[in-house]
């Protein structure tokens, strides 16, 4: 072992040869059950999603987190210097696992983190809860560090993940998306005070893409938008929250394609019309609906705005043209993303391989949540 001293001023431990571990956890959507999920009882379907955000640990280089995210920049954590906006992340992890004593012995390694698969080429994010994904990946990492085994680590993230991701998100957040890529697969989340994820089997969503609009929607500011409506009108939101409970229900119940697209559909409008109430709009642009349309191939039915003057949270039924080959609809806070799910079956490789543009991509869910490989070389992918 040698040992020597950084430039930023952290002591540096290398043992020669030895091999590093490499942690992972999927990215999330929300596929129905916008807003609701910030509700105690409030239901949605959420899905784990690749790509996968990676930290590998080496247990004896220096003390850092290194982070990658957009673009080729690196920032890096040293506990005890500066905090920038890029390192915010791993110093709140590290604070909190150290406030409620959680690991067993104080950070001894150096870890990188990397959740630049999340962004686009132009640097601006995917919309695949890369924070969540990096909060559940960057706690594994550094409670593997600390001494725990991935089974303790696993039960300590269940119940604590959220609360570290609500805390870097300024008290934000329901705590599906962490839960989801912690866990994988797909499941029916259940907000409140300890949210709780059941596992789903979603198959009517293979072969649906996923597409991102031009604009970008900030969720916190969407949410308060949300919870401001909500303490004007207080009856409405009760009446939004039993309808959407009602439906998504229904859609964790529908056990083929041809059950869940009708249900997915009043959702849509559903989310549509409170978008119109809370200034927030889930109504998708045409062009995106038109992408998906020539992705997939045959018209495709996006959801579009309420008619004028409507006054109620409609429960009604999405206008859709008669044989149209591909549903969309707005996922997450406003209409920044879309899920686009065909009516029929679809060839397997267009749910699975990714496609040449950037903002339309097949919905790959991850069935295996976040996980270990204790015996990663480094250097390998």
């Amino acid at each position: 072992m040698s040992s020597g001293t950084q430039a930023d001023g952290s002591s540096a431990r290398v043992h020669d040869g030895e091999r590093v571990a490499r942690i992972s956890a999927p990215g999330n959507l929300l596929v129905c059950g916008e807003y609701a999920v910030l509700e105690p009882g409030g239901l949605g379907i959420a899905v784990a999603t690749h790509p996968r955000t990676v930290a590998e640990v080496r247990p004896a280089r220096w003390d850092a987190v290194r982070c990658r995210m957009g673009g080729d920049a690196e920032h890096v954590f040293v506990p005890g210097q500066p905090v920038t906006d890029e390192t915010r992340l791993p110093a709140t992890c590290v604070a909190y696992l150290e406030r409620y004593q959680l690991m067993e012995r104080p950070l001894n390694a150096e870890i990188t983190l990397d959740s630049s698969a999340f962004f686009h080429n132009d640097g601006s994010k995917r919309g695949l809860g890369s924070s969540a994904a990096a909060t559940v990946v960057c706690t594994a990492a550094l409670l593997h560090a600390g001494g725990l085994a991935p089974a303790e680590a696993r039960r300590i993230l269940h119940e604590h993940a959220g609360p570290i991701h609500r805390e870097f998100q300024h008290g934000h957040g329901s705590g599906y998306d962490v839960l989801v890529s912690t866990a994988g697969g797909g499941g029916l989340f259940r907000g409140g005070p300890s949210p709780s994820l059941t596992p789903l089997d979603l198959r009517w969503l293979r072969g649906a893409l996923v597409a991102k609009a031009n604009h970008a929607v900030r969720t916190a500011g969407a949410a308060r938008s949300f919870k401001r409506w909500k303490h004007t009108a207080s009856h409405e939101a009760r009446t939004f929250l039993e309808r959407s409970n009602t439906l998504v229900s229904e859609l964790a119940a529908a056990d083929s394609r041809e059950k869940a697209l009708p249900i997915l559909e009043r959702l849509a409008e559903l989310g549509i019309a409170l978008g119109e109430r809370i200034g927030v709009s889930a109504a998708l642009p045409p062009a995106l609906c038109a992408e998906a349309e020539r992705t997939i191939g045959g018209p495709a039915t996006g959801v579009g705005d309420p008619a004028p003057g409507k006054t109620e949270l409609p429960p009604g039924r999405a206008s859709a043209e008669s044989g149209s080959a591909v549903l969309c609809k707005a996922i997450g806070a406003g209409n920044e993303l879309a899920l686009c799910v065909p009516r029929s079956d679809t060839p397997a490789e267009l749910a699975l391989e990714p496609l040449a543009h950037d903002t339309i991509q097949p919905l790959r869910i991850a069935s295996e949540g976040v996980s270990w490989d204790s015996s990663h070389h480094p250097g390998t992918p």
